[in-house]
């Protein structure tokens, strides 16, 4: 349980937010955290690679218009005018939260069921 969860944390398209929830997470349902934080660690590539991809996924279920985001466009926004991007940003944020949590509860439920069966046939 702590290797799934600390995977679908690990993912959250959110900077710092896994470093909220994992110790609320673990020390509710009595979860290995130290094993938790590992795993998030060993995940932030994915995290980065995935990032984006949320954020589209959650603008097209919401039905929002795809705005491309990269450094350059993010730094002009901000210098445009500040307000306006970071209220831009934070939607396009609640977006990818909110695909995060369709793709990745599945998921997550998914790998726990894969990781319990195989660590017991392993016998870890």
């Amino acid at each position: 349980m702590s290797l799934s969860i600390g995977v679908f944390v690990g993912v959250i398209p959110m900077w710092g937010v896994t470093s909220l929830i994992l110790p609320i997470v673990a020390l509710r349902f009595k979860l290995n955290l130290p094993i938790m934080i590992a795993v998030t660690y060993v995940i932030i590539p994915l995290q980065l690679f995935i990032w984006i991809d949320f954020i589209q996924i959650g603008e097209y279920i919401v039905g929002l218009k795809h705005s491309p985001l990269t450094v350059k466009s993010i730094q002009t926004a901000f210098q445009d005018d500040f307000t306006k991007a970071l209220n831009q940003l934070w939607i396009q944020s609640l977006c990818g939260l909110l695909a995060w949590f369709l793709i990745g509860s599945p998921t997550a439920v998914a790998l726990y069921l894969l990781l319990r069966k195989l660590l017991v046939f392993v016998k870890i």
